[in-house]
């Protein structure tokens, strides 16, 4: 059998397991990073608490950096070896390739954001997950969604890196902070969620009251909704809470929403994608409760009523017409 991987070692030293998280976190901002990659690293770090501390240690020194390069380190990475010119032209093509499939494979929900695989809790697509804080308060991961945890004896710190998340606040003198884009929203004790979508932020509360602050200031009470982005907050709204939050129970709810809205959230939950042909069937309206784990029905009963057809296609990719 040939020399085996420093990723392979089954007792490593701190030193070593320094040199092997910061090549993980080098091969994951490469560019070139695989769902095999992301499979693997999460094998590494569940294998002892001192691999997944080593991992964050790195994670967090490139997130202070800014830069991979930093990081950048041969302890762990495999050897090169020189090949003829026709070898190297064939690998270059066979390199060009992979990496067209990982960056659609990226595109398409199949692969993390380097941000999500260097926070400390993330969900992969369609995934959901329950995370309780180090003061008893639980956040509620929804799909695709990271999130890093700061606690200090003056503050409970948490920043929203993607997606969407909700919590539910242990009563504690210390404020509890959710930073997400261009804003914050505070608490102290009570039930929130906060969505990242691009640059837009949005937060609903569901019991109690948060202030959110994004330029200005406003303090939402159970019921109420507001977004913002960089130029600040937007008008606030009345919500139908219990189908924003549908999706804590498995669930996707929609009342009289825009097809092209309803292709998009549903798009958030599965591998692939949904295009839409036209603008005109996107205006179209979708009333309907459905199953997270079973989209497939989703889609059959946009096709019913709207009297759309789908085409599939590989990779999860299917058109409305």
């Amino acid at each position: 059998a040939g020399k085996r991987s420093s990723f392979m070692s089954d007792t490593p030293d701190h030193a070593a397991l320094a040199r092997e998280a910061r090549a993980w976190v080098v091969r994951l901002t490469s560019g070139a990073a695989t769902q095999a990659d992301a499979d693997a690293l999460a094998a590494w770090r569940r294998r002892s608490p001192a691999h997944d501390a080593a991992f964050r240690a790195a994670a967090l020194l490139w997130k202070r950096t800014g830069a991979a390069a930093a990081l950048t380190t041969t302890a762990g990475m495999p050897q090169t070896r020189c090949y003829g010119r026709r070898a190297v032209m064939a690998g270059a093509a066979l390199a060009a390739g992979a990496a067209t499939v990982v960056v659609a494979g990226a595109g398409l929900g199949y692969l993390p954001t380097v941000n999500g695989w260097l926070a400390d809790h993330h969900t992969a697509t369609g995934e959901r997950k329950q995370v309780t804080l180090p003061d008893g308060s639980v956040a509620t991961l929804n799909t695709r969604t990271s999130l890093s945890v700061s606690y200090t004896p003056e503050q409970r710190r948490i920043a929203l890196v993607e997606g969407e998340a909700s919590f539910a606040v242990a009563r504690d003198a210390r404020p509890f902070v959710v930073g997400a884009g261009a804003g914050t929203t505070t608490a102290t004790g009570t039930l929130f969620a906060v969505r990242c979508r691009g640059e837009t932020i949005r937060v609903i509360c569901e019991e109690g009251t948060v202030a959110v602050s994004a330029g200005s200031n406003v303090r939402l009470t159970a019921g109420g909704a507001v977004t913002y982005d960089g130029n600040g907050l937007r008008a606030g709204t009345r919500i139908d809470v219990a189908a924003e939050n549908a999706w804590r129970g498995g669930m996707l709810m929609f009342r009289d929403r825009p097809l092209g809205y309803v292709v998009d959230e549903i798009n958030r939950y599965r591998r692939g994608r949904i295009w839409i042909d036209s603008d005109a069937a996107a205006q179209r309206k979708v009333t309907g409760v459905f199953h997270l784990d079973r989209l497939d029905e989703a889609l059959a009963h946009i096709e019913r009523s709207l009297g759309l057809q789908a085409t599939y296609l590989p990779a999860g990719m299917v058109i409305l017409r």
